[in-house]
This record gives C-alpha cells, structure tokens and sequence, in this order.
C-alpha cells in the first residue's frame, strides 16, 4: 500500500475525511448525539468553574497583598517626605 503524498491531502474533499465517530441517520441518533455533546460542554465548563477559578482567585488574592505593600510603602515615603519638609520650613 502506497502513501498518499502531501499534495494528495490537499486535494481531498473535506467532506470526506475519515471521523473515528458514525455520522447520526436518524432525527432520534442527531438528538442522543446533540445531547452527549451537551453534555461533555457541561463536564467541562463545571471543570473550568471548579478548578480554574479558584486557582485564578489564588492568583489574584497574592497580587492584591503584592500591589497593597507597594501601595503602602509609597504612602509611607510620601508621609516621610512631607514631614521632612514641614520640618525644614518652620
């Protein structure tokens, strides 16, 4: 059995790919299939929900301590600087 070249690929129809799943014949077959599909989105977006999420707020809580230390050194170079220079002018 000879390979198909690259250019042999290319040339194909792309309705005749090979798909490992059976097309649905049937109005009943297009429903079960609508409905697995369904229902692997729901497996996945409760995976997203459940795990990413979480993870992201751990992400997010660490920056708002990072950004709250910066936030309040400034503050505090700021209140240094304006006392230093009420203390030369008086």
């Amino acid at each position: 059995m000879i390979l198909g070249t690259a250019e042999d690929s290319v040339k194909r129809n792309p309705k005749e790919t090979n798909n490992m799943a059976k097309q649905p014949k049937t109005t009943s077959e297009h429903l079960i299939s609508i409905y697995g599909y369904i229902t692997g989105l729901k497996r996945e977006v409760s995976s997203i929900k459940n795990n990413h999420l979480k993870h992201l707020h751990q992400d997010i809580e660490g920056l708002h301590t990072k950004v709250d230390r910066i936030l309040y050194a400034i503050l505090g170079g700021l209140g240094a600087t304006i006392l230093t220079l009420i203390g030369l002018f008086t």
